[in-house]
């Protein structure tokens, strides 16, 4: 009896797959943080902006989230100056992109289930990533790197995700976790 041959994860014959992503979700808490920067208070322990599938709504919501954490207010005008000369926002409608997304923003209400979207699916994005480095090296064997040398690394990386995960934003230094504690306190008491 023998066994069925393997094929690579990126066999031509394959069809391609979109890593798992919800733009729609990403408009919409956008949006909601635009409209109302309370929304951004149910989401930043969890999200952040590697979470975001597009980039141009990752520098979106990181701008947002720098200016609220500064008592400053965040909306599609005061975000306007520093996106004027983003290439990628205008290839999309440019500083009236954020005036859309503004407009369009459903309750704050869904923030939060809209941001965990976001994170579920950032999380899967990574998985596919460990496991396509995984059997990548896999199919190549290296002469300095044995299989078990290959789980181990798995086994680190998929810990690394977890752990990440698991409060948010990983290890940070207590200076720097304190500072920006009481940066969101101030905020959102001036809020």
């Amino acid at each position: 009896m023998s066994m069925p041959a393997l094929r690579a994860v990126d066999a031509p014959d394959e069809p391609s797959r979109n890593p798992p992503q919800n733009l729609e979700a990403e408009q919409a808490l956008l949006g909601a943080i635009l409209s109302n920067n309370e929304a951004a208070d149910r989401v930043s322990q969890f999200l952040g902006p590697e979470h975001f599938a597009e980039a141009v709504h990752a520098r979106i919501y990181e701008a947002a989230t720098t200016l609220i954490r500064m008592g400053k207010l965040a909306s599609a005008v005061t975000l306007k100056t520093h996106f004027e000369n983003d290439q990628s926002l205008k290839e999309i409608g440019g500083p009236a992109y954020l005036a859309r997304l503004a407009a369009s923003a459903t309750t704050i209400i869904n923030a939060e289930e809209y941001g965990r979207t976001i994170h579920e699916l950032a999380q899967r994005r990574k998985l596919i990533s460990i496991g396509t480095e995984v059997v990548n090296e896999a199919y190549q064997p290296d002469i300095e790197t044995n299989a078990k040398d290959l789980i181990e690394k798995t086994e680190q990386a998929l810990y690394g995700l977890a752990e990440t995960d698991k409060f948010g934003k990983g290890f940070q230094a207590f200076g720097r976790a304190l500072a920006a504690a009481i940066d969101m306190a101030t905020a959102a008491k001036q809020r």
